[in-house]
């Protein structure tokens, strides 16, 4: 039987800063993604400059929290 052994679901991340005294801004640094990785799947990430590649690494990495989702390791 094929195992799983990464499961993303609707990951996202969400950068808040200060613009001003008063004025806030928001970044959506990766919008909602979901996907499935199994024993023996090879999945490459691609994508544009600022597209969200390397904060999504680092979610997946543990390095940064996800503003939303669940991220499902198979131990």
């Amino acid at each position: 039987m094929i195992e799983t052994l990464l499961e993303v679901r609707n990951l996202s991340k969400t950068f808040r800063y200060r613009t001003g005294w008063f004025r806030r801004q928001t970044v959506e640094a990766v919008k909602p993604l979901s996907f499935t990785l199994r024993e023996g799947q090879t999945l490459a990430i691609i994508g544009e400059n600022g597209s969200g590649k390397s904060t999504l690494a680092k979610m997946l990495a543990g390095m940064i929290e996800p503003t939303s989702g669940e991220l499902l390791i198979d131990d």
